[in-house]
């Protein structure tokens, strides 16, 4: 179904695929001896394709493994025809080194035929319930800032919003003034975050109380949801212009020192 482009990973959900080699290593284990994992959770598109919505480092570690996997833009890329290299195994050792081309053809069967339970959000299901219910999934762990769950979910309402504070992030100007931005938060969708934080604040500051990150995300479901409650109007190209000035006039008299002030 990947290969068909049935089973829809997008290039915004790619880039999160983090999980370690030995991780990898240790989840391909796990389907080897047949134990049970999670479901995945996918949206049904018009077309009747699936959109993955939860369960992205699972099947990117398996589509990794297989040398399926296509993500240049991770760090370290990973290129389709690499296949992953197991390590760490830790209940049958004797994996470790081992790629799929090595495994016997029996056990190569056995993989492909691993059942995997998939929940699908009919494409009738109203895009609110589809946001919520993904925000709700990939809210509480670890493993991505709270800007790459922003990213991923508010598509479900509308991507206009997100598009276009993904599009100021490399405005020239603003990249300058943040050149101090470490890799780390660069990786973590940093200067999103702060495109963001520069319009939630400019136009909503009246509703801010204590905590930051509910205070954007509360904001940008706002400005991207026409039928919320509290929707919140926001003119493009308007914005656009006193986004772009704000930050000329920053690197002009600041530069990367914008970022200490």
């Amino acid at each position: 179904m990947y290969n068909s482009e049935e089973l829809i990973i997008r290039p915004e959900y790619q880039r999160l695929f983090r999980w370690s080699t030995a991780k990898q290593s240790q989840f391909i284990e796990s389907l080897l001896l047949e134990m049970p994992i999670p479901a995945i959770f996918v949206i049904e598109s018009e077309e009747g394709k699936w959109e993955l919505i939860d369960g992205l480092q699972r099947l990117s570690t398996y589509l990794d493994f297989r040398g399926e996997l296509d993500a240049p833009e991770l760090d370290p890329p990973i290129r389709k025809g690499e296949k992953l290299q197991l390590k760490d195994c830790d209940i049958v050792k004797e994996l470790n080194g081992v790629t799929y081309d090595n495994l016997p053809t029996a056990i190569q069967i056995r993989l492909k035929r691993y059942l995997l339970r998939v929940q699908t959000v009919q494409k009738e299901t109203d895009s609110r319930f589809r946001y919520y219910m993904f925000k709700c999934l990939n809210t509480g762990g670890d493993t991505l800032s709270d800007q790459e769950v922003r990213n991923c979910t508010i598509r479900l309402l509308s991507n206009d919003f997100n598009g276009f504070i993904t599009d100021l992030s490399r405005d020239a100007s603003f990249c300058e003034c943040i050149e101090p931005l470490s890799d780390e938060s660069r990786r973590k969708m940093g200067a999103v975050e702060l495109v963001l934080r520069f319009f939630a604040f400019k136009n909503n500051f009246s509703e801010f109380r204590h905590d930051v990150s509910d205070f954007m995300t509360d904001f940008m479901e706002r400005v991207s949801d026409p039928t919320h409650e509290e929707y919140l109007p926001f003119s493009y190209e308007m914005e656009r212009t006193i986004f772009e000035n704000t930050f000329k006039f920053l690197q002009m008299t600041l530069g990367s020192d914008t970022c200490e002030r």
